[in-house]
Formats: structure tokens, C-alpha cells, sequence
């Protein structure tokens, strides 16, 4: 069963990267081009989040977790 501090931390690191390389910069000036390297990094940190089974959402700046799936009865989290 994931922990929470981990999904937390990796977390994180993926809202990070989206500050710095992607999600954020690509909304704010159309012509941001992010690196595959940057790209890469955070396709990874999602499949690590979506394996602990972390939902997340965006929104509009940052990624939140929605709830993780397997934490028993109590899986919401704020």
C-alpha cells in the first residue's frame, strides 16, 4: 500500500518540473517549446504517482491529488 509521504514527495517533484518546463511556461507564452528531457521527466513522475494509484487534477497551476486508490474505506484526501 502507497504511502502517503511518498505520492506527496513525487508529487511534488512533478509540479516542479510542470513550473519550471512544462504546463506553466507552454500556458503563459505559446511560443515555450519544454525539452523531451523535460517531457520525459514528468511523463515518468506520473506513471510513478498513477502505479501508488494517485488521481490527480490540474488546476490551471498546479497538479492536486484527487484521492489515492487502495487506502481502504478513507481514500480522500484535501
Amino acid at each position: 500500500m502507497p504511502r502517503q509521504d511518498d505520492v506527496q514527495n513525487l508529487l511534488t517533484q512533478l509540479n516542479e518540473l510542470e513550473r519550471l518546463y512544462g504546463r506553466v511556461p507552454a500556458e503563459k507564452d505559446p511560443n515555450y517549446d519544454p525539452s523531451g528531457e523535460a517531457n520525459a521527466r514528468i511523463h515518468l513522475l506520473k506513471q510513478k504517482l498513477e502505479s501508488l494509484g494517485a488521481e490527480l487534477e490540474w488546476d490551471g497551476s498546479q497538479y492536486r491529488l484527487r484521492h489515492i486508490r487502495g487506502r481502504g474505506t478513507d481514500t480522500s484526501c484535501p
